[in-house]
């Protein structure tokens, strides 16, 4: 009775942590950049109650025996289950329009790069904002960092952000992505951040933000 009522218990414990993600995952159908999770379950070990008995070959059991016995499995009752481990889904989300020039999303693999001025931090998040100084900031303050570009190349290989110095990042010649729109990089000393804002403007018409895939999420 007391073995029942365990497993009984770790079934309702596994349950409940199961019952937990899927209600963090359903608060978070519109956070943006979110990944949902999932619990996967295991069998906890099983107490053997008797060994099991191997099988006899035929004319081993005795002077009449024509035919062997077979083997007997051992006698177990498992003890119920437990959460192996919680998976983060990093499918592709759907796309959805903000109407918000700076608000971004990466097709495919990638993630942002943002810092607070001490720690670096991967995000798939872009709902992306220009803060007072001209840096493209989340909401949560952290500033999106890039490259700064040198003459002749594309990037120099410094990671910087809007944040350092006076506030803002200054490059002779800023990159220009590849587009069909007009959109070559300025001459003069300009703030990236503000370049990167001008371009989005001028490339996507329709601004768009990394959301959690709803076909995914278990109501």
């Amino acid at each position: 009775m007391l073995r029942s009522m365990n497993s009984a218990i770790s079934g309702m414990q596994a349950f409940q942590t199961d019952l937990d993600v899927v209600g963090n995952n359903i608060a978070n159908v519109e956070t943006v950049g979110f990944k949902q999770s999932d619990v996967q379950f295991a069998d906890l070990l099983s107490q053997t109650m008797s060994l099991g008995t191997a099988g006899t070959a035929p004319g081993t059991g005795g002077s009449s025996a024509t035919t062997g016995l077979g083997g007997t499995n051992p006698e177990q009752v498992g003890l119920g289950v437990q959460v192996a481990a919680t998976q983060m889904d990093m499918s592709q989300g759907p796309d959805e329009t903000t109407g918000v020039p700076t608000n971004v999303a990466i097709q495919g693999n990638g993630f942002f790069v943002v810092t607070d001025g001490t720690n670096t931090y991967l995000t798939r998040a872009g709902n992306f904002s220009v803060d007072s100084a001209g840096n493209l900031v989340l909401p949560n303050g952290v500033v999106a960092e890039g490259y700064e570009a040198t003459s002749g190349s594309s990037s120099s290989g410094s990671s910087s952000s809007g944040s350092s110095g006076s506030g803002s990042t200054s490059s002779s010649t800023s990159p220009s992505p590849p587009s069909t729109a007009s959109t070559s990089p300025p001459s003069k000393q300009v703030n990236v951040a503000q370049w990167a804002l001008d371009w989005v403007q001028k490339t996507y018409h329709q601004p768009v933000r990394q959301l959690l895939p709803r076909s995914r999420c278990r109501m």
